[in-house]
This record gives C-alpha cells, structure tokens and sequence, in this order.
C-alpha cells in the first residue's frame, strides 16, 4: 500500500490524500469518524449508525480499513474510494447501492447517487465509486 499526501493552498487549506489499495486509487476528499457499532472490515459501506449497511441502508461513507467494535471508525464521505462488491456490475458510470454487509451491488430502482469508476464481474471484487 502506497501513500501520497498533496496539499494545495488557494485561499483556504485543502488536503487531498491519494491512497493505492487493490489496485485502486482512492482520493479521499472528506473523512468524519463514527463509533464502530461491530466489526467494520475495510472497504465497505457504512451507515449513520455505525454499523455495515443492508439493502435500503443510506450510506454515511466507506471505511478503508478494518476496526473493532466500539473504536473510533474513520470512513470517507466524499471522494473516490474502492467498495468490495456482491455481484457484477456492468460497467463504469452505473450506479450502485449498499447490498447486504455493505459491499455494493448494482441500482436497480432508486437514487443513490453512487457511481462507478470501474465495472466488475465477480463477487468479491472491488470497484472505485465516487461519493
């Protein structure tokens, strides 16, 4: 895993952090920390509760690595992040939701807001999507 932090000044501090992780690159341009309400494993989903989010869930942001029940879990809630898929999503630029154990799955109804960067064909990948 590698890390680059760029920092850019134009009237106000802006820090952009690009991270190499699965093959992917993640710039993770807003993080909040939320208490861990179980087991978060990296790269998925999270709700507003602190929990991995289930089908309907709306999502607070995606964690990028793992932590243990009641610790302070940072996850990203704007930016370009890699989320673990539960099935295969077509192509890049289609939308995605929270599936079970927050991995994501294709939209089929509804307004996530979610896009991809990437396309994958098989459970257990992961993609980038932009917040």
């Amino acid at each position: 895993m590698l890390f680059l932090h760029l920092c850019f000044t134009h009237n106000f501090l802006s820090i952009y952090h690009l991270i190499f992780m699965n093959n992917k690159t993640s710039i993770q341009l807003g993080k909040l920390t939320i208490t861990a309400g179980e087991d978060l494993p990296a790269n998925r989903f999270i709700n507003f509760r602190g929990f991995l989010c289930q089908s309907g869930d709306k999502v607070l942001g995606i964690t990028t690595r793992a932590y243990k029940t009641g610790s302070l879990a940072s996850v990203v809630s704007h930016g370009i992040v890699p989320v673990e898929t539960s099935g295969v999503i077509t192509s890049a630029g289609s939308e995605v939701r929270p599936s079970t154990n927050g991995r994501a799955e294709f939209a089929t109804t509804g307004f996530q807001n979610i896009l991809t960067l990437d396309a994958s064909s098989v459970a257990g990948s992961f993609i980038r999507v932009k917040l």
